[in-house]
């Protein structure tokens, strides 16, 4: 082929205009966010929970996108809707391209589905193209060093190759690509079914229909398999359309056919078309529109036409931007510095990357009920994504809990992951039952339209029917009848610390079983069924059957320990797991051993149900203490995974909410940052952020449950629309970084000395005010009435 590239200073014209319009408007917004935050404070009037007394300032503003998608991040910086389908993005080269994007890597296509931290997607791929140095196996592009922009519902970059600027939008069910080619001679779109993110392609069709639209509709679908799965395919049908004719269009497989070809069939390996435009025709950018289902060609086809029939880029762009202002409209901050902000806002929005809102699109079964895709994992975000929903956006988690016990109806067991349209690996317990019970604990069993008599079976049938043929790996518990009668789910016999047979997660199953068995307890107590809440309230310290005294550490007695079937102890380092030995020993794609992820450190902390009774077992609360104060010193915490989460708040339960405030300031300040590198690990739809939200609220939820743990807000004021006119506001008088610890308290006018509040307290009618005063020194605050605890004085039921 000849030869042919366009001279760099082309590439000046139209994208750097563009990108100066648009850091033009985002300075302007900094500075009159810095000079008259009320000027930009709007009336809420568009959505439903809708009320006089709330504002909402438009936040998409302080969002950065691109926070942790370097290193462990895996964020995905694409176009999308809150739980859309469509998320149209760049899919890259590198070790760190899980969602799509990597900032060092090279470009191969913009697809249209990704997954916050999860290859399982990249699917139907589309590469402009100009000039002639390229082939159909040979179209990989460095992107132009700095052209990348992105904010919610928008993304664009330049192709240093092929000098094209891409930008890209989305509806809910359509991604729409518009197209800068600088007045190149030749250009082309590539459309490509065979290749996405794990090179999974099992099969598929094109078709190419010049009868149907004048301008040449392309359509068909590719199979792939899921990432996080065991076994599984998905099928994703597609239905692109241009907004000018093309001049030529063609269809390939290992070989670019003549235009003759209407359709072509493959598997394992290419599968695509070639559309060309001819620039002395483009009198306007070339616009493509890409319709996703997962059920026909017909429906994404469809769902295109209705949701973006004009082709209106700018249009479609609005509306994504108006649909972030309203879902991130529902918390508002005052205070604070302005990265504070960018922090704070963009760990909210990536909250609503995914579980994804698939009702309509499964192909499996047909159902009135909604169907939610895309949960990976519940183990990951059961911890603080769950139960931010609940506060703020309890009709979208009333929908993933109608579509969880519908999983159930139709597949035996709810998942503890579910992609590409089926079940993932378990990681520990079966967690479905974390998110049910947060949600009916905190809105009653008469709210949102859930069935709770199939969802309390459902949770019943996880925690007494062990699925066959090791099902279990994908939902539901193993060794049920042991645990059951035994009380702790057993080590392999034939596996020892240092030469572990498989991964039987024993320990860590047990505590998830334990603190399953808790959310059980509390649903059922909720639905009236007495003799099953005594039951499982009794089986929720069943972790206790793992505490072995005898094992010591750095000058601590007892840890959790896995045991065999005949009792004996199998030991492990209590490091083992952690940061500090052997840390990616025990994930799920290696042999590992007892524990999964982390160490018995962490794991030796994680009975939040009854830190009364481990208090006990530790020594005291002044030796529970400083045995917390040494497991952070020692740098045995792990920020960047999800079981560590609630550990900074527990000192509440010792009465020491200042040696709560003090640490979460230090791991907000050292392990998060509003740069590409600002996350310490692996987001999982949104989990990493969740940590992040609410320790700047200054409260973590203790999920599965009506409980919130207090520590000390970032911001002097923080507002909450929890339901219609209800608005629950934290306001802390003189807090600077010095006056962190809480003096004195009122909820709703009335003394407050707790360090620890009830959903029921803050969703009264017109919501709640937590008024804190805020002082440079700890003067006991928090000290009376400790949190709740199965064998403490303070009841987890009311």
């Amino acid at each position: 082929m000849t030869t042919f590239r366009l001279p760099r200073r082309s590439s000046s014209g139209r994208f750097i205009l563009r990108a100066c319009i648009v850091l033009a408007v985002t300075v302007l917004f900094f500075l009159v966010a810095r000079v008259s935050p009320s000027s930009r404070v709007t009336r809420l009037v568009s959505h439903n929970d809708n009320t006089d007394n709330f504002y909402y300032r438009d936040n998409t503003i302080y969002v950065d996108p691109f926070i942790g998608t370097s290193g462990p991040g895996h964020v995905f910086p694409g176009a999308t809707l809150p739980f859309g389908i469509a998320k149209p993005g760049p899919d890259m080269t590198g070790n760190d391209n899980q969602a799509g994007y990597n900032p060092s890597g090279i470009i191969r296509g913009f697809s249209q589905l990704h997954s916050d931290g999860n290859p399982s997607y990249g699917n139907i791929q589309v590469q402009p193209l100009a000039g002639e140095e390229w082939e159909i196996w040979d179209y990989a592009s460095l992107r132009i060093e700095g052209s990348q922009v992105a904010s919610p519902g928008y993304f664009a970059i330049g192709l240093d190759r092929f000098n094209v600027t891409v930008e890209m939008t989305a509806a809910h069910k359509t991604s729409v690509f518009r197209y800068d080619f600088h007045n190149a001679s030749k250009v082309a779109v590539m459309i490509n079914v065979g290749r996405d993110l794990m090179e999974s392609f099992m099969g598929g069709m094109i078709n190419l229909d010049r009868d149907k639209r004048e301008n040449t509709r392309i359509t068909g679908y590719g199979t792939y398999r899921p990432s996080f799965a065991p076994t599984g395919a998905f099928k994703v049908f597609f239905c692109t359309d241009f907004n000018l004719k093309p001049s030529s269009a063609a269809l390939f497989d290992d070989q670019l056919h003549n235009e003759t070809e209407t359709t072509l069939t493959g598997g394992w390996g290419g599968l695509g078309a070639l559309v060309q435009f001819d620039t002395m025709t483009l009198e306007e950018p070339l616009i493509s529109r890409v319709g996703i289902s997962f059920v026909s060609e017909a429906q994404a086809c469809a769902s295109a036409e209705d949701e973006v029939p004009a082709f209106d880029f700018d249009l479609t762009h609005m509306a994504a931007k108006k649909t972030w202002e309203d879902t991130l409209g529902k918390i508002r901050v005052d205070g604070g510095t302005e990265d504070d902000k960018v922090l704070f806002y963009s760990s909210l929005y990536r909250h609503f990357i995914s579980p994804v809102n698939k009702t309509g699109e499964n192909p499996k079964w047909e159902s009135s009920e909604p169907y939610y895709d895309d949960f990976y994992c519940l183990w990951d975000t059961y911890h603080g994504v769950m139960p931010l929903y609940a506060m703020t956006h309890s009709q979208p988690l009333a929908e993933m809990v109608r579509g969880l016990i519908d999983i159930y109806r139709n597949e035996g067991y709810m998942p503890d992951c579910y992609m590409g349209m089926g079940p993932g690996y378990s990681q520990g317990g079966s967690n479905a039952e974390m998110p049910l019970t947060d949600f009916l604990v905190k809105h009653g069993a008469n709210y949102g339209g859930v069935s709770w008599e199939d969802g309390f079976q459902a949770m019943m049938k996880d925690a007494t029917v062990e699925p066959m043929y090791q099902g279990w790996t994908v939902h539901g518990r193993t060794d049920i009848e042991f645990y059951s009668e035994n009380g702790y789910a057993p080590a392999p016999e034939d596996s020892t610390y240092d030469a572990p047979q498989r991964s039987a997660r024993s320990a860590s199953r047990t505590i998830e079983y334990s603190r399953n068995d808790f959310a059980i307890a509390l649903a059922a107590h909720q639905l009236g069924n007495t003799s099953v809440y005594k039951e499982y309230l009794a089986r929720a310290n069943n972790w206790i059957n793992l505490w072995n005294p005898d094992v010591e550490e750095d000058g601590f007695s007892g840890f959790i320990m896995p045991r065999y079937q005949n009792g004996s102890w199998d030991l492990y380092p209590p490091q083992f797991c952690g940061p500090t030995l052997n840390h990616f020993s025990c994930f799920l794609d290696s042999r590992g051993g007892e524990f999964y992820e982390e160490s018995s450190w962490i794991y030796s902390f994680s009975a939040p149900q009854d830190q009364i009774k481990l208090i006990e077992l530790m020594g005291g609360p002044e030796q529970y203490v400083k045995r917390l104060d040494h497991y952070f010193d020692k740098g045995y915490h792990d920020m960047g995974d999800e079981p560590a989460f609630l550990i900074p708040y527990l000192y509440n339960w010792a009465g020491r909410i200042d040696k709560t405030t003090d640490i979460i300031r230090t791991l907000l300040r050292t392990h998060f940052s509003t740069n590409s590198s600002g996350l310490p690990g692996n987001d999982d739809s949104g989990a990493e952020g969740s940590f992040v939200v609410w320790s700047m609220m200054g409260f973590y939820p203790v999920s599965g449950t009506d409980v919130y743990l207090l520590s000390s807000p970032l911001f002097t004021e923080t507002s909450l629309l929890i339901g219609p006119n209800q608005v629950f506001t934290i306001v802390a008088n003189n807090l600077t970084d010095t006056n962190r610890y809480i003096q004195k308290a009122t909820l709703n006018g009335q003394p407050f000395d707790r360090s620890w509040f009830r959903h029921s307290e803050i969703a009264g009618e017109s919501g709640a005010r937590l008024e804190l005063e805020m002082g440079a020194e700890w003067t006991g605050y928090g000290v009376k009435k400790l949190p709740p605890a199965i064998t403490g004085d303070v009841s987890w039921v009311q």
